[in-house]
């Protein structure tokens, strides 16, 4: 009788522990998964490899858990930056009973000691930092006039950024300004990214060194042309997310962004011995929405977290909201009209400043030119300005370019996606050579500088070199059959959703590049005889449809926001290649549907009253039917981005054909696909450009280096190559194209961004 009570008091133990367990393994899948989203019909495989090859037995390759790359920091696959990850334990609460308090902005009287815009000789000296009074700035007691010009660290090699910054510091100027990217930052929550091309410390330290001061623009809005205005298009998981506001899972998001970023800020402010002077708040609010508090808020936050310097806001003369009382009201402009007006009816001791003092303007896809200002344009308003005693920050003064898949959009009348050139047509070019808008500025502030004794400026630095390297075929390919098998499956679900509901196979969110839905039609009744399949909801942004490992239907541009998309005129192409599976039993088919969705990039300006960028989820959306036979469910989900764990499975994978005897073979089908070539460099690598003639649309990876999308559409017709993304000896050149596959690519020694017209 005991040793069964034993027995049994045994059983009940190990049962207690099954049932403990089996809640343990619950909660820890649930923490995968946001509250949001524990809605039915969606799986996630948060244990899939990381990477497969599932055609040639490629070896699965293992990786330490946590230590994923941003595209951004990756170069020519060198050390691996380890991201910090935050939860939410690692920031403060935010206090929105404390916003009230925020101080009120007030001019400082300083003596004038008629000493201008003197080389910094020691920071840790000069500690008053940046004041005003009667229309006058004063640095450490002197007056002191602010000309800028705005360098995005995100957007130029490491490797480059001091020789942008002495460039421009020999044009006349003494400080510098700078966007800080969230979206680059926090590529997914909690998971941040400060190293190679995102040290942003690093970046102002530098500039410091150099003898310049720095405008801090950190958002969280930033606009820039860059996807989503720099927000992460996470924030978009929650359906009812107000961006720009003070709801509360902005709020959240913003504090844990600022509870990161701005400590490693507050230590290079001026009133910290660094080369901050000036912080902006937020960016073209005033343009965008009528909520002061929301701008209270964004003070409060930069405040708690230790930021000390004077304190400003943009924005053009559509601006209808008045933050003067907290911040320094400064203009965004072309030319000086009326933009000072306001401003000088706010108060007799504000400064006049332009802030985006708009040297060129940017590019979309398809609108069939380059943008241009002309030098004598932009001469004869600064000349203005400087006469009206105002301080200027040139924007931009070196555009640089949008690597990957950063570039934004616009949508004021028609959605058009930017290019990834940033070049601006600003003071340097794209790849940091002077242009003649360079010496006329320079020759314009250096007269204006000889008014006070000057008599000379730095030397220029000479352009760096760039190299014809010549043609590269590409003689490597990779179809799409065996392109899609190699991407994981983060996810399953009975309905097509935007890409940014879903995660990756580590569990993060992947908001840029393209989403891929997948249904295998052959579990379909009848599904041969099918005329085609109707999508219910929205195209975000440009659809790709692959039957049978063919490519059927592309729909170009992005859908109204307003209008669904319900009917497709795929009804003849659908039928053709149903009937080459009826004809022939040659042709191995998989008898699966792909809906390929390219995000081309997320609007990143509009007012507030048109509500675009709560709208910016991409991909598809709604059920998928198969006409008269009801619903397509069962899908699969996976990404497309091309970051280093998709970049080192493709170019590892042993998959790989030739690329001569795929296109001539019989049974070829057009489809996406990958091609390869190799670069050879002899001596030490220099700039050089990309030239996509003979290929239609896609992305070209260099060493694992996403350079960005070419479209032959224009205007841009090549993509800058920057040296150090090379090396000495084979440099592996990787395109993804969507529609008409090529031979071969030239490297050229010059630019091709379209025709001119200003």
């Amino acid at each position: 009788m005991m040793r069964m009570m034993m027995r049994m008091k045994t059983v009940y133990i190990l049962v207690l522990l099954a049932l403990i367990s089996v809640v343990v393994w619950i909660w820890w899948v649930s923490s995968f998964q946001d509250a949001d989203l524990s809605r039915a019909g969606i799986t996630y495989d948060v244990n899939a490899p990381k990477f497969a090859d599932l055609h040639r037995g490629y070896k699965k390759m293992e990786k330490k858990a946590g230590t994923g790359e941003h595209i951004f920091i990756q170069q020519m696959k060198m050390e691996k930056a380890v991201p910090l990850r935050v939860n939410d334990s690692f920031f403060k609460d935010v206090d929105m009973a404390s916003i009230a308090d925020i101080p009120v902005l007030t001019a400082t009287q300083i003596v004038n000691n008629n000493s201008y815009n003197e080389d910094i000789e020691d920071l840790q000296q000069e500690t008053l930092g940046l004041t005003f009074s009667n229309r006058e700035f004063h640095l450490n007691g002197k007056p002191f006039r602010v000309l800028s010009g705005a360098v995005h660290y995100f957007r130029t090699v490491p490797e480059y950024w001091e020789d942008r910054l002495k460039k421009l510091k020999a044009c006349g100027l003494n400080t510098v300004e700078t966007y800080v990217a969230w979206n680059l930052h926090e590529p997914s929550p909690g998971i941040f990214y400060f190293e190679k091309m995102l040290d942003v410390r690093k970046f102002v330290k530098l500039a410091g060194e150099l003898g310049l001061y720095v405008i801090l623009r950190p958002g969280p809005y930033i606009c820039s042309e860059l996807d989503f205005g720099g927000l992460p298009g996470w924030l978009l998981r929650d359906p009812n997310m107000k961006v720009r506001t003070n709801y509360p899972g902005y709020v959240a998001a913003v504090n844990r962004y600022f509870s990161v970023l701005l400590p490693m800020m507050k230590d290079l402010q001026f009133s910290e011995g660094g080369p901050i002077i000036m912080v902006q708040v937020e960016n073209e609010y005033g343009v965008y929405g009528l909520d002061i508090q929301h701008l209270k808020l964004i003070t409060y936050l930069l405040k708690r977290e230790g930021i000390k310097e004077l304190l400003v806001t943009s924005d053009n003369t559509a601006s209808h909201l008045d933050f003067h009382q907290y911040a320094l009201p400064t203009a965004n402009f072309h030319r000086p009209g009326d933009h000072f007006r306001k401003i000088s009816e706010l108060s007799t001791d504000f400064p006049l400043m332009v802030m985006e003092f708009w040297s060129g303007w940017f590019d979309s896809w398809g609108q069939g030119h380059h943008s241009m200002r002309s030098v004598a344009d932009l001469n004869e308003s600064l000349t203005t300005l400087l006469a009206l005693k105002a301080s200027v920050n040139f924007y931009m003064f070196h555009g640089g370019t949008n690597f990957g898949f950063t570039a934004g959009a616009i949508n004021l009348t028609k959605y058009a996606p930017f290019v990834t050139s940033y070049d601006y047509d600003a003071l340097l070019t794209e790849a940091g050579d002077i242009t003649p808008k360079y010496m006329a500025v320079r020759e314009t502030l250096f007269q204006f500088y000889k008014q006070m004794g000057v008599k000379s400026l730095p030397k220029i630095p000479q352009n760096l070199p760039k190299e014809h390297y010549g043609l590269v075929k590409l003689t490597e390919m990779m179809p799409w059959d065996v392109l899609i098998n190699l991407l994981p499956v983060a996810a399953w679900d009975d309905k097509v959703q935007h890409m940014e509901v879903y995660r990756d196979t580590r569990g993060q969110h992947s908001t840029l590049g393209y989403v891929l839905y997948s249904h295998d039609m052959s579990k379909e009744v009848a599904w041969n005889q099918m005329p085609g399949v109707q999508l219910s909801g929205f195209v975000k942004d440009r659809l790709l449809a692959i039957l049978n490992s063919e490519l059927i239907y592309t729909l170009h541009g992005s859908n109204s926001d307003n209008e669904p998309l319900l009917d497709y005129d795929w009804d003849q192409v659908w039928q053709s290649v149903v009937e080459k599976l009826r004809s022939t039993k040659k042709i191995k088919g998989s008898q699966r549907l792909d809906l390929v969705v390219e995000n081309q990039g997320r609007v990143s300006y509009s007012p507030q009253r048109l509500d675009l960028l709560n709208q910016q989820r991409k991909g598809l959306s709604g059920p998928v039917y198969r006409y008269i036979f009801g619903l397509l469910e069962e899908w699969q989900i996976r990404f497309m981005n091309f970051e280093e764990e998709q970049y080192e499975m493709i170019t590892m994978s042993s998959a790989w054909m030739n690329a001569e005897e795929v296109r001539n073979h019989p049974e070829t089908r057009q489809a996406p696909a990958l091609f390869r070539g190799h670069l050879e460099v002899k001596d030490t690598p220099v700039d050089t450009f990309i030239s996509l003639e003979g290929w239609k649309k896609g992305v070209v990876l260099v060493n694992g280096f996403n350079l960005g999308r070419y479209w032959h559409v224009g205007p841009q017709k090549t993509l800058y190559l920057p040296g150090p993304l090379l090396k000495t000896g084979s440099n592996e050149i990787i395109l993804f194209e969507e529609e008409q596959w090529g031979s071969h690519v030239s490297l050229v020694d010059s630019p091709d961004l379209g025709p001119a017209r200003t």
